[in-house]
């Protein structure tokens, strides 16, 4: 059976990890899985650079995305 971690962070993060596409794919890599996820804060900025960086790795790039969903959307005009 195949273990994923669904909750990597990278750099598109922003303020909440240091860990660059290219550092994620190959440490996968060499953990021996077969793919790699990727799911940052409000932002799929990076899953072009990301699906590259695992096509040179050889591993399968999967996205996702976190992001904070309200009830009520209050707009303030200034």
């Amino acid at each position: 059976m195949s273990w994923i971690n669904l909750h990597s962070k990278s750099t598109g993060s922003l303020l909440s990890c240091s860990l660059t596409t290219e550092q994620l794919a190959v440490r996968t890599k060499e953990l021996g899985y077969k793919s790699s996820v990727i799911m940052d804060y409000g932002s799929i900025s990076l899953a072009y650079e990301f699906a590259a960086e695992c096509k040179k790795a050889g591993i399968k790039p999967i996205f996702g995305l976190e992001a904070f969903v309200c009830e009520q959307i209050l707009v303030l005009l200034l």
